[in-house]
């Protein structure tokens, strides 16, 4: 590998296993690409395989310095061509519960072919914001990591807060009303797993976690959501 390439920055990035959310992340891998990123993408297996039907086998290759890796979700059955619908209630429970092992195995994996020589030393994570395992192992390896938020700036923000609501009391509420207002009928494992990431955030050092509020609508329609 020439000198170039050893000094090249290498990026991780790791989306939330929803097709939302992977689309976001990979806008925001091809912007660090064309700045001089390898970048390596870390998608589910069974999300992997379905974008690669959907684009073609061949879609990803010659990509030079843009990788992609996957992990198991622990939940989804790989057999046949991995066209079933997901268990929504497991796959949040397996993040919260998996990710962080498979996770970490994987980021052995990467270390040990920079250490060969084939691909730059990792050196620094970009992670969906609400995968916050990806935290807890950049502390590990004492990486930089961003926490990056393909939701609007208002959900953000309004989730950064939920931690302080805990606190005074305002959350829980009361009755089957929670429910129906932060779950939109879906389990209140995605609930949990997004207030451990606020939760990290508020101990965290944030002087090595930058976080990005990302929303597409903001630059489309121009709106200034710091005024």
């Amino acid at each position: 590998m020439s000198n170039f390439a050893k000094r090249k920055p290498h990026a991780v990035l790791t989306p939330y296993p929803l097709q939302g959310h992977i689309n976001a992340m990979l806008k925001l891998a091809k912007l660090l690409h064309l700045r001089g990123f390898h970048i390596t993408f870390v998608n589910t297996e069974y999300n992997h395989k379905r974008l690669l039907k959907s684009k073609g086998s061949n879609a990803f290759d010659g990509f030079t310095d843009f990788t992609f890796e996957t992990i198991p979700d622990g939940v989804t059955p790989m057999e046949g061509d991995g066209d079933v619908s997901q268990d929504l209630r497991a796959l949040c429970r397996s993040i919260i519960e998996n990710f962080h092992h498979f996770f970490s195995e994987l980021f052995a994996k990467l270390h040990d072919s920079a250490t060969a020589g084939h691909i730059p030393p990792i050196t620094c994570f970009v992670s969906d914001c609400y995968m916050p395992f990806t935290v807890e192992v950049a502390e590990e390896y004492a990486l930089p990591i961003v926490l990056f938020s393909p939701c609007s700036a208002c959900f953000f923000l309004a989730g950064f807060h939920i931690p302080k609501l805990f606190q005074t009391g305002q959350l829980p509420l009361k009755g089957n009303i929670i429910y129906n207002l932060f779950f939109f009928q879906r389990d209140a494992c995605m609930y949990v797993c997004v207030s451990r990431f606020f939760k990290k955030v508020h101990e965290h050092n944030m002087d090595r976690t930058f976080i990005i509020a990302f929303e597409v609508a903001s630059a489309a329609f121009g709106c200034d959501y710091t005024q």
